[in-house]
């Protein structure tokens, strides 16, 4: 799985131009004729995951997405050799990410970035903001991280890296972040690999 394949697979919901918040007043058939009209393909799970985002409605991932989300994230986890990793969506309609997957996190951390802004100073809402990759080599060090710092002493990591997961057209449809237990920085083959 590549950060690629996985936007692919959330932008085959969005690609149209559709906005979320028009799918949620769609009934099923005008989500169908839109479809057909379009052809984008809407894996019908994810239509009603996006309808009950952008409505705040708390969502599932569907399994495919899931999956996908998953392989996603074992293969960066590996290429940073870290256990701890996570991958955030965007909620269009808040212009928030939420946590939709996750690797050697728990609750404390996940309930305190749950929900995270562009205005965050974590290094996922810089991403968010920015649009680009955002490197904390020591999160003891960043400004950014001040108001995090008990939460993430607790769970165990030093370094983070939170790159954006982009769908066609460039369009961002979440985060991917890796964590470590020491102070590092992203290599150009580790760079690469996230790319």
């Amino acid at each position: 799985a590549s950060t690629e394949s996985a936007g692919d697979a959330v932008s085959a919901v969005v690609s149209s131009g559709l906005l979320p918040g028009a799918m949620e007043i769609m009934d099923r058939l005008a989500m169908d004729a839109a479809d057909a009209a379009v052809g984008a393909g809407y894996p019908k799970e994810a239509a009603a995951m996006l309808a009950r985002m952008a409505a705040g409605v708390p969502f599932t991932v569907p399994q495919e997405l899931a999956s996908e989300l998953a392989s996603l994230l074992r293969d960066a986890t590996g290429v940073w050799s870290t256990h701890l990793g996570n991958v955030q969506l965007l909620d269009p309609r808040a212009c928030t990410l939420r946590i939709v997957a996750h690797q050697g996190f728990q609750a404390p951390f996940l309930e305190h970035f749950r929900v995270v802004s562009a205005e965050d100073g974590a290094a996922c809402g810089r991403a968010l903001r920015e649009g680009k990759r955002v490197m904390v080599e020591d999160v003891g060090l960043d400004p950014g991280f001040a108001p995090h710092r008990a939460v993430v002493a607790a769970a165990g990591y030093c370094a983070v890296q939170s790159t954006p997961i982009l769908g066609r057209g460039r369009r961002l449809l979440g985060v991917l972040s890796t964590h470590a237990a020491s102070p590092r920085s992203l290599s150009t083959a580790e760079a690469e690999a996230f790319n």
